[in-house]
């Protein structure tokens, strides 16, 4: 378990998941933001400071309208957040192959209905590497995305904490 609240940023559509996946992560000791499209993800990771991780359910990466794929790809451009690694949260086998294109060979892929104790692992394991230091005041790296806002349950820790 994290010695202190870990954040991650959950980017899922769906309130129900969103919701359970959230509570076992916060029973686990973490602290989660929840999104629930690239745009607010986006306007988070603008008004916030960076996750440790973040977790995207694969349905953003097929029907958000390539949103979330943009998210992903300026997420790996930008230099203070390109080191945060992701788990995709996956429904499809079918479409895995697309998935795993659009993802870094670091990140990780858990299928849903996901097992508890894989997703405790993976996420226990990502969040153990050595993250670079996100005190950066440099605003110009920023996500350009910008969109709705991010749950009103969500916890944001302002930049200048």
């Amino acid at each position: 378990m994290p010695t202190s609240l870990t954040p991650m940023l959950l980017m899922e559509p769906n309130e129900l998941i969103a919701d359970m996946t959230a509570f076992r992560l916060e029973m686990l000791g973490y602290q989660v933001s929840c999104a629930t499209s690239a745009q607010a993800a986006a306007t988070h990771l603008s008004s916030c400071a960076p996750p440790e991780l973040i977790l995207i359910d694969s349905s953003l990466l097929i029907d958000d309208q390539g949103a979330a794929t943009t998210f992903l790809t300026e997420l790996r451009s930008d230099v203070r957040l390109r080191e945060i690694p992701v788990i995709v949260l996956h429904h499809d086998g079918a479409s895995l192959p697309v998935i795993r294109d659009q993802i870094a060979a670091k990140d990780e892929v858990v299928a849903l209905p996901y097992d508890p104790a894989e997703l405790k692992t993976k996420v226990a394991r990502l969040v153990q590497r050595p993250v670079p230091v996100h005190g950066s005041s440099d605003r110009e790296h920023r996500l350009p995305l910008t969109g709705s806002s991010v749950n009103a349950a969500s916890v944001c820790t302002p930049q200048n904490a």
